[in-house]
């Protein structure tokens, strides 16, 4: 029995590619990071942001409600390491519900990659989409 379990650990660690994610408030981000999200906060998009080749930003934004169109939210974020691939995944909602709290129209993660990446790729809803700016900090 113990055997089997060391043999599980082992595989689970061999398998861990050190990726950590979470998503985190403005507050919490170097002041250089959180200038340039205060800029991208005027428009809706998706934002990456890397801070010396040390972590990497991903913004969603969906904050800007344009009266009489549904406001956008997110959830279900996934972020996976694939090679030398970093996949970005979240799906995006609209609304009509401008005053539901519970809903996110931002987020903001913080990924501490393992590895350098050849490619990042966003996907919302399943489908591969660019990001709208990539800022280099």
């Amino acid at each position: 029995m113990n055997k089997l379990l060391l043999s599980f650990i082992l595989i689970l660690t061999g398998c861990n590619t050190g990726l950590v994610f979470s998503e985190v408030s403005m507050e919490k981000i170097p002041s250089d990071v959180q200038k340039s999200i205060k800029s991208a906060k005027t428009e809706n998009g998706c934002y990456l942001f890397t801070d010396e080749g040390k972590d990497i930003y991903v913004f969603l934004n969906g904050g800007n409600v344009i009266p009489g169109e549904e406001a956008a939210f997110f959830k279900e974020v996934k972020i996976e390491q694939h090679e030398d691939t970093l996949n970005i995944y979240f799906t995006e909602n609209k609304t009509s519900e401008y005053s539901n709290e519970k809903l996110k129209h931002q987020l903001l993660y913080k990924i501490t990659p393992h590895d350098s990446y050849e490619k990042i790729q966003l996907f919302r809803n399943g489908e591969p989409i660019p990001f709208d700016i990539v800022f280099g900090i």
